[in-house]
């Protein structure tokens, strides 16, 4: 929308960034996963039940948190990056600084929850 060029790009490296941070977490958190190996008892089975239960909650947030990243990277090429999804408002640069993946301006963020 109407942010600078230097606000663009600042927003643009941070959201790179926190993709390149997400993916790094996962491709490390997948790594470093056993799961299945060195089962010896039914203890060890639940224990290794709940890592991977909880690795997939994870899993799933940082997914979306991609997905999110990179429809805001799509947004900045149209020109339409900034534009609440809900009123077509402008987002204000203090949040996307905060933020910068986010779809919705603050009123409709508070008006959601």
């Amino acid at each position: 929308m109407s942010f600078s060029n230097e606000q663009t790009e600042e927003l643009k490296v941070k959201l790179l960034e926190e993709k390149k941070r997400i993916l790094s977490h996962l491709k490390t958190a997948k790594k470093n996963s056993s799961f299945g190996e060195n089962i010896d008892d039914t203890d060890d089975e639940t224990e290794e039940t709940e890592e991977f239960a909880n690795y997939l909650g994870v899993e799933r947030v940082e997914e979306d948190a991609i997905h999110d990243i990179d429809v805001a990277l799509e947004k900045m090429k149209e020109g339409l990056y900034g534009a609440c999804e809900q009123c077509g408002n402008q987002i204000s640069y203090e949040l996307l600084s905060i933020e910068p993946e986010s779809a919705l301006c603050k009123e409709c963020k508070l008006a959601e929850k």
